[in-house]
């Protein structure tokens, strides 16, 4: 009788003692068995160390032949519990370790969007070597388009990054992650907003910097500067003349928004032309005198500015803001993208050559860039399923990005208000787009900068706690300024209230 109560009791206390921790196996062995819509191969599973020297498991693996993915899982003390994918810009092509995302506390997943990193400049290679340039994996042969790749790049692979992650964090901690978000700029913002519209399943919030949201008219557009000047002037413009032309716009247009601060608040309210502009259009300027513009150089910035238009006057693009540098796509040279799209998307012919377009031509090369990339990397602004399913999205746009243009930022988030049929004040409880004055591509700029681990912290409160948005502001800490703007939601931006530290985000207030 005495044996069976003790037994019975070492029973009980075995039941009652908590189960042993749970080892974390940063191990092939351990992850394995993931599932995608192709094979999937774990490459490499390894312990690694972040900065600070606290330890990562770091996951390498394949999807089929082609899209490689890298998962960071960060140790169980320090996981947030969410994951957060990390995008590459440009073409994509780029692998490496998604450490900013482990570094703060998240499962962070990577890819190389489908195919490998290509390096050369699309001027300086052989027509014979196109398949080593950037963009060269859109063909298999000349004349014959990669369906296939272009598909990983424009958004299969971002959700097999969400898709992956999520087994391989269910296999490393023992339980699936809460949340996963997008954390992306430039192209790689443009695929987040895709994935959300495609598989509104695989992230609850999207961050998207500068997104090429109109991925087909923006590529298209941005050939327009070097098409204007050479048939104006016969070749590019001075930089000199195109940095005098800047900030006379500036300074025509600084004051509008009540402040002279070097900012234009909101460039689609400025009203300056080169041309009109008596001051420094002279008929004897010189090609190299950078203190004028001829009436044909000036003539050439405002066409830049304004953007190309069809043969009945209707605008095809919004050109480059006024304020914005005018040097990324008006160069010496034509901007390396702005010649892969029509060579290795549209006309499938890596000698395809620029100068064959004219100001009157170029609208059928605008309709046949949009039809032969669009069915691929065409937008989809129908979000219905991804809000309804409670996903929330952070859209951000520099009004000085020179590359991809603000006012795509601007129509799209309309457009989406109005596929929801939803004002812009409803749409605002789901998705919330912010316009930053001065802000180049992705940041930069003698201005207050996007927050943009701010924002990311912010998304990430929205879409767990209910919170929206609030009280986020920009600072400029730099040899220019010492300066901050509170971050208004569009279609509010930030005015001077008229007193008080013009530096200081306190005197501003957010208005339509």
């Amino acid at each position: 009788m005495r044996r069976w109560w003790h037994a019975a009791i070492a029973a009980c206390l075995s039941l009652a003692a908590p189960a042993p921790a749970r080892t974390q196996d940063c191990s092939a062995e351990a992850i394995g068995g993931l599932t995608a819509d192709a094979p999937v191969t774990i490459t490499s599973a390894s312990t690694e160390k972040l900065a600070s020297g606290d330890p990562y498991c770091l996951v390498a693996l394949r999807v089929g032949a082609n899209v490689n993915i890298l998962v960071g899982l960060p140790s169980p003390t320090r996981w947030n519990g969410d994951i957060q994918a990390e995008g590459k810009g440009g073409y994509g092509g780029v692998l490496v370790p998604p450490i900013r995302s482990v570094a703060r506390g998240f499962v962070g997943v990577a890819s190389d969007t489908g195919h490998p990193a290509l390096a050369r400049n699309p001027d300086e290679a052989p027509a014979d070597d196109w398949r080593n340039v950037v963009g060269g994996f859109a063909m298999t042969a000349p004349g014959k388009a990669n369906k296939g790749l272009q598909e990983d790049f424009a958004y299969r692979s971002a959700h097999l990054m969400a898709l992956i992650a999520k087994q391989v964090a269910t296999a490393f901690y023992g339980r699936a992650a809460d949340h996963a978000f997008w954390n992306g700029c430039s192209t790689e913002g443009d695929r987040g907003l895709r994935a959300a519209a495609r598989h509104p399943e695989d992230y609850d919030g999207i961050l998207a910097g500068d997104p090429a949201i109109g991925f087909a008219e923006t590529m298209a557009y941005q050939i327009w500067p070097q098409v204007v000047m050479r048939q104006r002037v016969g070749g590019p413009i001075a930089a000199a003349k195109l940095d005098l032309a800047t900030a006379r716009a500036v300074a025509s247009c600084d004051k509008i928004d009540g402040l002279a601060d070097g900012l234009i608040t909101d460039p689609r309210r400025c009203r300056y032309r080169a041309a009109s502009d008596r001051d420094i259009v002279r008929a004897s300027c010189g090609a190299n005198d950078g203190a004028c513009l001829s009436p044909m150089e000036a003539r050439a910035i405002d066409e830049i500015w304004r953007g190309p238009v069809a043969a009945d006057g209707k605008l095809l693009w919004r050109g480059v803001e006024p304020g914005a540098p005018l040097g990324m796509l008006a160069g010496p040279k034509p901007f390396p993208y702005a010649l892969l799209q029509p060579r290795f998307f549209v006309f499938l012919d890596p000698q395809w050559d620029w100068r064959t377009l004219t100001i009157e031509s170029f609208p059928v090369f605008f309709a046949k860039s949009v039809a032969a990339v669009n069915p691929v990397m065409g937008a989809n602004n129908d979000l219905a399923r991804f809000f309804a399913r409670g996903g929330r999205i952070i859209l951000f746009h520099g009004f000085n990005d020179a590359g991809i243009l603000p006012h795509q930022s601007i129509d799209y988030y309309e457009r989406v208000a109005r596929r929801q049929k939803m004002t812009l004040g409803e749409l605002q409880a789901h998705a919330r787009l912010y316009l930053f004055p001065g802000v180049g591509h992705c940041g930069g700029g003698a201005a207050p900068q996007p927050p943009v681990d701010l924002m990311s912290d912010a998304l990430v409160k929205w879409v767990e706690k209910g919170i929206p948005p609030e009280g986020l502001v920009a600072v400029q800490e730099d040899a220019v300024a010492r300066r901050s703007r509170p971050i208004c939601a569009y279609p509010a931006l930030a005015y001077y209230k008229g007193s008080g530290d013009p530096d200081a985000a306190a005197s501003f207030e957010c208005r339509k």
